[in-house]
């Protein structure tokens, strides 16, 4: 079974498990043929979780073809959008049609947080209740779901539980960021920013960032900037790195970021001698004589 699934691919997950069934039922008839019960019973088990393995990849195909899985991620649009009705119509849809438990599941997600958010927590937690348990459920929906019912903190959990099991998306990572931020963890919120840069992207990147320094988390905010500089090189995330290193009172780590700047004969508005001059984060640094050269520079 390892060796076709390796051979064939994931997207042939049905074909591996029948040539994986019909190979194990003859090796346990051979084995009983041959007075091997050990072997019949070894290979008799395997066949049943072939069995049971291709009838699941047969429905998660008809799934798929069915369209449900891109009904989800209108559902978790929908979510975002705060599209209620939609969001119900849809679940509801789902939950009808969907062959397999995790894609039911899905449905139900989106029906309780319709009804949550609506204020009707009794028909929410009646969805949760038909949810299949030891079948795995949407993070995103089912942290929705607990904010909307009140519980931000368990939301949080949740989607701090994904993420160490290696779930991370754009969705997953914005909500964690704003759960933080609402209960005043700009630290922790700037963190997960910092380490989800790369599916945050760009605009979100800085929009945590302005929040950061709002905040007074300068030493975050400055780590954030100089991931985002990484990331997307553009000489606005190096600026607002050196910013929030002089808040932070690292006035030599600043420095030596606007003169790496000056010597890539960066010369955009963004780091014009008058931006710097003008730039109140910067108040520190004015005395200072590496500062002083950046401005005739």
């Amino acid at each position: 079974g390892h060796i076709l699934a390796a051979a064939l691919g994931p997207r042939r997950a049905f074909a591996t498990s029948l040539i994986s069934a019909i190979v194990g039922s003859a090796a346990a008839m051979y084995g009983l043929f041959k007075g091997q019960p050990f072997i019949a019973v070894i290979f008799g088990g395997a066949t049943l979780t072939s069995v049971r393995q291709a009838r699941y990849a047969w429905y998660a195909a008809a799934d798929q073809r069915a369209g449900l899985h891109d009904e989800l991620v209108k559902a978790r649009t929908g979510v975002i959008e705060g599209r209620q009705e939609d969001v119900k119509r849809i679940g509801e849809s789902i939950v009808l049609r969907a062959r397999t438990p995790i894609v039911r599941n899905g449905g139900l997600l989106a029906i309780a947080w319709a009804e949550a958010s609506r204020g009707h927590t009794v028909s929410a937690r009646e969805a949760l209740e038909r949810l299949e348990r030891g079948v795995a459920v949407d993070s995103f929906l089912l942290a929705a779901v607990e904010e909307a019912l009140g519980s931000p903190a368990r939301a949080r959990t949740i989607l701090e539980a994904a993420r160490r099991q290696g779930v991370k998306s754009a969705e997953t990572t914005k909500f964690l960021i704003d759960l933080c931020a609402r209960e005043g963890d700009l630290a922790s919120a700037t963190r997960v920013a910092i380490e989800d840069a790369d599916v945050l992207g760009q605009v979100d990147g800085r929009a945590v960032l302005t929040a950061a320094m709002s905040g007074s988390a300068h030493v975050s905010a400055a780590e954030l900037a100089a991931r985002l500089f990484e990331l997307y090189g553009d000489p606005a995330d190096a600026v607002d790195e050196a910013r929030a290193l002089a808040l932070s009172g690292n006035g030599s780590r600043a420095l030596e970021v606007l003169e790496s700047l000056n010597r890539a004969s960066v010369s955009t508005h963004v780091v014009s001698a008058e931006t710097l001059r003008n730039d109140p984060a910067f108040e520190t640094l004015r005395a200072d004589a590496r500062f002083q050269r950046l401005l005739s520079a």
